[in-house]
Order: C-alpha cells, then structure tokens, then sequence
C-alpha cells in the first residue's frame, strides 16, 4: 500500500478525479465521470478560482474506517477501506514545503480545508474548511 501524493491548480480537478476514481478505487472510465459531474463538481464548482489541491491516497478517515468496519466489511461485496483526501490551498508550493519545519506557519496560513473521496459505490464527499 504505497501513498501518492498530487498538486495540482484546481482547474486540473476534474482530471485529476478522475484519475484517482479509477487508479485508487478502481472505477470505471465512465463512472468516474458520472460521479465526478453528478457530485464532486458541485462541491468543487463552489470554491475559489485561485486553490490549488493536494491530493493524497490511502487516506485514513477515522468516520469513515467506523463504517467500514461496522458496515461495509461485512458485506458480500468488497469494499476498499482506505480514502483519498483531497487538501486546498490558497497557493502553489512544493512538496518540501512539508518536510522543511521553518515552512509550516507558511503552509498553515495558505490551508483552506479539504474533501475526503470516500471509496464506496455511491462515492460520498465530506467537505470541511473555509474555502
């Protein structure tokens, strides 16, 4: 289970969902456009112009691990359990932005909120910032 990690302006959003529905829970091309333009474009539609998102697999939700193994893994179908969480920022940086302490009062300042992809089969979208 390895972790990637994605920036990207958020006009590349609608790529870049796409990609990480078929990539990471494995959706098909058209269904991932499906669940893109019927539910993560509203929510994306609603922000800034000007954000950038990071995107970041094998995300650990802790409300959604609770369903999952309250629920979904004790269902015939199989459910993955790990989500994608996507981060906004109110600028471009690097990655080592990250990694580089004397930059987290930067990173925290640009921080706006994020969207958790949730891997079920009606892809449920959390949203929680300010953005």
């Amino acid at each position: 289970m390895s972790i990637s990690t994605y920036i990207v302006p958020i006009s590349k959003a609608s790529e870049l969902s796409k990609l990480l529905l078929t990539q990471e829970f494995e959706i098909s091309d058209e269904n991932a456009e499906v669940l893109y333009n019927g539910i993560i474009k509203r929510h994306l539609d609603q922000l800034k112009d000007d954000l950038f998102i990071v995107a970041e697999t094998n995300y650990i939700d802790r409300v959604f691990r609770d369903s999952y193994y309250h629920y979904y893994s004790s269902k015939l179908a199989n459910y993955k359990r790990n989500c994608t969480r996507l981060s906004l920022f109110a600028a471009e940086f690097e990655m080592d932005d990250f990694r580089d302490e004397s930059r987290h009062a930067k990173l925290q300042s640009l921080y706006r909120g994020f969207l958790v992809l949730r891997p079920i089969q009606l892809i449920q979208v959390s949203f929680c910032g300010e953005a």
